[in-house]
């Protein structure tokens, strides 16, 4: 059902037939981590995705299996509805801060409170899950990292405060009195000046009473879900040498005005974050951060299978593949002034549309030089089309029809390398699979894109992408 960075997340069924979650972590025997890991099997919590059992594959690794929590994810539901009530606000920060309660007072980091882990229920109950993250080396989440985070401090309970009142007021969507009341404590610069998870929780009274977080029909969500296009969880690098590469590369990302590598993006992404930028990152329980490896399923004590349901695959496979074009990971700000299709050297939209026919054909034909060559080298463009292919190619996972088509050209601004389009795409329905089963993916409405464009001896080729302001 996803990528977490240790490997493949596998959905599964227990002997029972109850769904279960498998993921794998490197883990020696006598690491800390299977302390951790002992701890966190301890109780259960109902705002708590429960760890069932730990199986150990080898030397350096074992398997976690948890309860698969059924539902979409906060980031959806928000996406799909708008900000939360004010007793739906209670009731999150009250499920929330216990559950991170109950985490802190067994020794348990979270490490990554934010919007995408955390699981709606049928019942509209809020559940947190991701909860060996910390375990794998993360460093959490844009717009959701405690600023020590960026300082390179490890994760810590006061850590996971900060990150639940971000939480708070994120999902409030905007200012309001009660809200700034509780989640301001939360958010005080020094970790040691902040309350504990309890006493936030304790608060939620003073929001409102709680009620239940209205969950949208399935088709509302699926088009949530469809508009995803956020950055992955960061991940801390596993050595300082990494870490002095990771931050020499943002460093001449930065000089170029390119894209932030991740130690730049960990760095900004609180100071980014606003509720119109959301990030909206959309996956349960599977942690959706870059593939490092393929994982090997433990055999024996569930009876795995591959999972490919689009609604869980957001950032392995996004919904659409116009959503994985369209990567807004970090805006890159360029400077336009108004313009039509008919300023010299910009592109038309039959260029536009040549240009995605390519791009779409490559990746339904799993051809890496093709999709190269619809990109410029280097860019941001090249290594986000570059990891949809892996995934693609890592899952077993087939595209059919797929078509990205431009139904418009809004605006268009030549620039000393190429031009910046403003477009209009639909994706048509098609067909993704895995093996021998075949699922649709609807159509995806239009939606702007805002594609940075080159030009050369070879035709246009894309920079960036990302929607339109």
């Amino acid at each position: 059902m996803g990528f977490g960075v240790d490997g493949a997340v596998w959905s599964a069924q227990d002997a029972a037939g109850q769904d279960v979650v498998v993921s794998v972590l490197a883990a020696a025997q006598d690491s800390p981590v299977m302390g951790r890991l002992d701890a966190l099997r301890q109780g259960t919590h109902p705002h708590l995705a429960r760890i069932r059992q730990v199986v150990r594959l080898d030397d350096q690794r074992c398997a976690v299996i948890s309860d698969r929590v059924p539902g979409p994810t906060l980031a959806t539901v928000v996406a799909a509805r708008g900000r939360l009530d004010a007793g739906e606000l209670a009731a999150l920060v009250s499920g929330v801060g216990s559950a991170l309660g109950h985490l802190h007072e067994r020794g348990v980091v979270h490490g990554d409170v934010a919007p995408a882990n955390v699981i709606i229920s049928a019942a509209g109950r809020p559940v947190l899950v991701d909860l060996t993250g910390q375990l794998r080396h993360e460093r959490g989440t844009p717009g959701f990292a405690p600023p020590e985070r960026a300082r390179g401090t490890a994760a810590g309970a006061a850590g996971d405060v900060w990150a639940l009142g971000r939480l708070l007021e994120w999902a409030a969507g905007g200012a309001d009195a009660r809200v700034a009341a509780v989640a301001g404590p939360a958010l005080a610069a020094r970790p040691q000046d902040r309350p504990s998870a309890r006493d936030i929780a304790s608060g939620a009274a003073a929001i409102a009473a709680e009620e239940p977080i209205r969950v949208p029909p399935p088709a509302v969500l699926a088009q949530a879900r469809m508009r995803d296009a956020s950055p992955p969880t960061q991940r801390r690098p596993a050595s300082r040498s990494a870490a002095r590469t990771e931050a020499a590369a943002g460093r001449r990302d930065d000089a170029r005005g390119a894209t932030p590598g991740p130690a730049a993006a960990a760095r900004r992404g609180a100071a980014r974050h606003t509720p119109e930028s959301r990030r909206a990152r959309s996956r349960p329980e599977a942690s959706s951060r870059t593939a490092a490896r393929r994982a090997t399923a433990p055999t024996g004590t569930a009876s795995t299978r591959r999972h490919a349901r689009g609604g869980h695959l957001r950032r392995l496979l996004p919904a659409t593949v116009a959503g994985a074009l369209v990567v807004a990971a970090v805006p890159v700000v360029v400077g336009l002034r108004d313009g039509t299709a008919d300023d010299p050297g910009a592109p038309d939209l039959d260029a536009v549309a040549e240009l995605l026919s390519r791009r779409d054909a490559a990746l339904v034909e799993g051809d890496p030089a093709a999709l190269a060559a619809t990109t410029v080298p280097g860019s941001t463009a090249e290594r986000a089309h570059t990891e949809l292919l892996d995934r693609l190619t890592a899952t077993g996972t087939v595209l059919d029809g797929l078509r990205t088509e431009p139904t418009a050209l809004v605006r268009s601004v030549p620039t000393r390398s190429g031009a910046v389009v403003d477009v209009v795409l639909v994706q048509h329905p098609h067909q993704r699979g895995v093996g021998a089963r075949r699922e649709p993916v609807p159509a995806q409405a239009g939606r702007c894109a805002r594609l940075d464009l080159a030009h050369g001896e070879a035709g246009w080729r894309l920079v960036d992408s990302r929607p339109c302001p």
